[in-house]
């Protein structure tokens, strides 16, 4: 167990090497029907966009248990993941102690996490339109039954 403060918030990462923001993990629901897995760095720029798309989901938001991975970012990339956490339970993030340098490691740290059947992965500068969610799983779901 690691403790760091930053920017007046003390953080506390597992040995593991990251730390799940409000334990949310601990007070999870059912399992949801898919999970949105998206590493983040240095993302700023983009990152309100990427999460409001994946909010606005033709599938319905309470159905998506979406994990963001910060790998260390030096931007306001936390502050904005921080705001997001704290307005949705749905909304899992964690940060990470050392940046990895590839979304590799932060992509299976939320594999590792996720409680649903589905998973997909989102970059931190892409978004999703309205019904892509829903798209990926029916072709995730025709691709299995062949």
């Amino acid at each position: 167990m690691f403790k760091v403060r930053k920017k007046n918030r003390l953080i506390t990462y597992n040995s593991l090497g990251y730390h799940i923001v409000d334990n949310k993990l601990e007070n999870r629901r059912k399992p949801s029907k898919v999970t949105v897995i998206t590493p983040v760095y240095n993302s700023e720029k983009h990152l309100r966009k990427t999460i409001d798309s994946v909010i606005n989901q033709s599938i319905g938001f309470e159905n998506i248990e979406y994990i963001l991975i910060d790998d260390c970012s030096t931007d306001s990339s936390r502050d904005i993941l921080l705001d997001y956490s704290s307005k949705f339970d749905n909304i899992i993030v964690v940060f990470l102690k050392c940046n990895t340098g590839t979304p590799g490691k932060p992509r299976n740290i939320g594999i590792h996490l996720s409680t649903s059947k589905y998973i997909t992965f989102l970059d931190a500068d892409d978004w999703l339109e309205p019904t892509g969610v829903n798209a990926k799983i029916k072709v995730d779901h025709f691709s299995a039954i062949r």
